[in-house]
């Protein structure tokens, strides 16, 4: 997974938000998306300069056999995803070297692998502020806090 809410204990309630989904988009749980002309979810590309949302829930062609509908997305067509908001934490993976301190900001990537990851190395294309880490357990290494920067939330 992706981009996740950092803190689903009750401290941090979600804003899920229920859009339709551009024609041709595909994404992983996690994905950041904005919103297109239309109003429809879209993937964010590289280095965004808006966030608008986390995606839920995939969304695309499914080839597994096991879906009788042929794509991810249920109901077909539309996509639930929580609103970013600049003061929500969301934590995820991240590629590059872990800095020596927090609060910073940094940009993020679509990796090779399809998740989107903070980019400790991307220092332009600002998107995020490393919050805190999540590296200290074996089950979490590799884990990051964020919040995105106010400046690229996108309002929905």
């Amino acid at each position: 997974m992706s981009f996740y809410q950092a803190h689903p204990d009750g401290t941090d309630v979600p804003r899920i938000v229920t859009r339709p989904i551009a024609a041709g988009q595909a994404w992983n749980t996690g994905a950041l998306l904005i919103l297109d002309a239309n109003g429809a979810f879209v993937e964010c590309g590289a280095d965004p300069a808006l966030v608008a949302a986390v995606a839920l829930a995939p969304t695309g062609a499914d080839t597994s056999g096991f879906n009788i509908l042929g794509q991810k997305a249920f109901p077909p067509g539309w996509a639930q995803a929580e609103a970013v908001g600049y003061r929500k934490p969301f934590c995820a993976k991240y590629v590059g070297t872990l800095p020596a301190a927090d609060g910073a900001e940094y940009g993020v990537v679509r990796d090779t692998d399809g998740l989107w990851k903070v980019d400790f190395a991307e220092t332009t294309a600002k998107v995020v502020t490393l919050v805190d880490r999540r590296t200290t357990s074996p089950e979490n290494l590799g884990i990051v806090v964020v919040r995105f920067r106010e400046a690229i939330v996108q309002a929905i």
